[in-house]
């Protein structure tokens, strides 16, 4: 069902939910690979990897790398869950809170189109990877 104009919160609430999916299969693959180390390759070019002691500069640095990961991370994920709330798409203001809702998200549920469209997600993401990793072990 084609809508003019077109529905930008409701894709807000789509995009949220497949991020969550997206962030626990990246979770489970994490936990997975994380003793993948043990395995490493042995490689004939002689590096090795040091520390660097920032001293006084440690705190600094921290505080930079939190504020880099929070502007890159954080504040985009924010403001989408915040305007898949929001009524319609507009700038959010703070005078926008008192009118948030959940109506997309519902509607989510409601919607009869959302089962089959997750499955073919699914189904071609694995069938992908699957297809990749055959061609790739070739």
């Amino acid at each position: 069902m084609d809508t003019f104009p077109s529905n930008q919160n409701l894709a807000a609430a789509y995009s949220v939910g497949l991020l969550t999916i997206a962030l626990i299969f990246v979770y489970v693959y994490r936990r997975m690979t994380a003793n993948v180390e043990r395995y490493a390759t042995v490689t004939g070019k002689a590096f090795r990897p040091y520390a660097i002691d920032l001293g006084k500069w440690k705190g600094v640095a921290t505080a930079f790398a939190s504020f880099l990961l929070s502007l890159m991370v954080f504040l985009p994920l924010f403001t989408l869950l915040l305007i898949s709330l929001l009524p319609y798409y507009h700038t959010p203001t703070w005078a926008d809170l008192d009118t948030l809702t959940l109506k997309h998200y519902y509607s989510l549920v409601d919607d009869d189109r959302i089962l089959p469209a997750i499955w073919n997600s699914l189904t071609l993401a694995v069938g992908g990877a699957t297809l990749c990793m055959l061609l790739a072990s070739l």
